[in-house]
């Protein structure tokens, strides 16, 4: 075509056409224009797709490690639940609704067990870092957003009932009160270490503990917490829901 558009201008520029020489030059350019304006955009073409294929790839780990996060948030909310019942049962024996029994002890120091969530980030990493997270639907680019922000709030829920943990309730129940800790707990952890010990079981003042109203405001405290933290991880689930939901 550029040939022909050629062989055409030195004929009419030998003839005198100047004027039709000139439109004809005009469309040479255009010519090339157009041509380079597809050429571009083929290559865009080329970069969008060899993107998506590759986000693609990505977003299978991607998916994988969302199904992770999904299991650990709901044996950590399975663990916080079992914390709630501990502290709930602890304060119906302070009030004095139900009598105190062998469970006293070791629910009240199972509420010193820490929780930290901690998310799979590598399909994430690999999808920010190679730029194919713009490649994706703007929708599940929101979803992703919105779910991150939400693991964010998670960690910054576990670490205000953490640090109350290390700062004040330990202290009450490791220090004021080092009894509740022996053969009598049932805690699970704490009744396994103490089972070959051949002390005889200390017997525990009940109405000292009772008294202790610090203790039973930092149980109550520790209840609250409970209750924002199994927020935290109800709203992240379901946001993880419906994101493995988009993938699919």
């Amino acid at each position: 075509m550029i040939f022909l558009l050629r062989k055409l201008r030195n004929k009419m520029v030998e003839g005198g056409k100047v004027k039709r020489y000139l439109l004809y030059a005009v469309g040479e350019i255009l010519l090339v224009v157009i041509g380079i304006v597809l050429a571009v955009q083929v290559n865009n073409w080329n970069q969008a797709r060899n993107l998506k294929k590759s986000a693609n790839s990505h977003l299978l780990l991607f998916k994988q490690d969302l199904k992770l996060d999904l299991a650990e948030l709901k044996r950590l909310d399975s663990l916080l639940e079992i914390q709630y019942h501990a502290a709930d049962s602890v304060l119906m024996q302070f009030k004095t609704l139900i009598p105190v029994d062998g469970s006293f002890a070791g629910n009240l120091t199972y509420l010193v067990l820490e929780y930290n969530f901690k998310a799979e980030t590598k399909g994430f990493v690999l999808l920010s870092n190679s730029g194919e997270i713009a490649a994706l639907e703007d929708s599940l680019q929101n979803q992703i957003a919105e779910y991150y922000a939400l693991v964010e709030s998670v960690k910054e829920r576990e670490a205000i009932s953490n640090t109350f943990i290390k700062d004040k309730y330990e202290v009450a129940v490791m220090i004021k009160h080092p009894y509740l800790w022996g053969k009598h707990n049932r805690q699970a952890d704490v009744d396994l270490f103490y089972e070959d010990d051949p002390r005889p079981p200390t017997t525990l003042d009940y109405p000292y503990i009772l008294a202790d109203k610090s203790l039973e405001v930092l149980a109550f405290g520790r209840r609250f917490q409970i209750i924002e933290q199994a927020k935290k991880y109800a709203e992240a689930i379901m946001a993880l829901n419906k994101l493995i939901s988009m993938l699919d």
